[in-house]
């Protein structure tokens, strides 16, 4: 299966999950990425909180055998 970059897709599924968010992915190699998020709806939450959301989003990509989206090797989320 060829290497498609779903940094765009991943960007747009944080978006549509968590309103008023600036998401930018970035592919680092086949199938794996690094996102940052940033949200004013993560201030006074953990960092297992704000995570989950962003997986929860995206969660449709990386499911299955041949999932387009492996694994992400960094997520970084703030309050702004």
């Amino acid at each position: 299966m060829p290497t498609i970059d779903m940094s765009r897709e991943i960007e747009a599924k944080i978006a549509a999950a968590i309103p008023g968010c600036e998401a930018s992915a970035r592919m680092n190699g086949d199938r794996h990425y690094t996102i940052v998020v940033k949200s004013p709806s993560f201030a006074g939450q953990t960092m297992l909180h704000c995570h989950r959301q962003v997986m929860g989003a995206i969660k449709d990509l990386m499911a299955g055998d041949d999932a387009q989206v492996h694994a992400i090797d960094a997520l970084r989320t703030s309050a702004g």
